[in-house]
């Protein structure tokens, strides 16, 4: 049985501290960009899935409540690190700031 965390009433499937790891600099909206990407393909990925970014920054990274999303729990978790570390490699090895 998973160990479900909760935000705001929300199943949290990260808790999203990405922006620690990246290790240069970056503008923000290219970012943001990033993880709403990111988002969308994980939508795609899975159905009848919608993803909330909540709290401050949008950080945690959630769904809803469902008995669905709760039986594949650990698949989204697993599926929102495997982004978030494509994210970071991104940024850290490959974005090229803009001036």
């Amino acid at each position: 049985m998973a160990n479900f965390k909760f935000y705001d009433g929300y199943l949290e499937m990260h808790d999203n501290h990405t922006l620690w790891s990246i290790n240069k600099g970056f503008h923000y909206e290219d970012y943001e960009n990033a993880v709403h990407l990111a988002c969308i393909e994980m939508e795609h990925h899975y159905k009848d899935l919608t993803i909330y970014l909540l709290g401050r920054s949008g950080r945690h990274v959630c769904v809803e409540d469902t008995p669905t999303n709760r039986r594949r729990y650990q698949q989204l978790v697993k599926c929102a690190k495997k982004l978030e570390q494509e994210i970071i490699d991104y940024f850290n090895n490959e974005y090229e700031i803009e001036v």
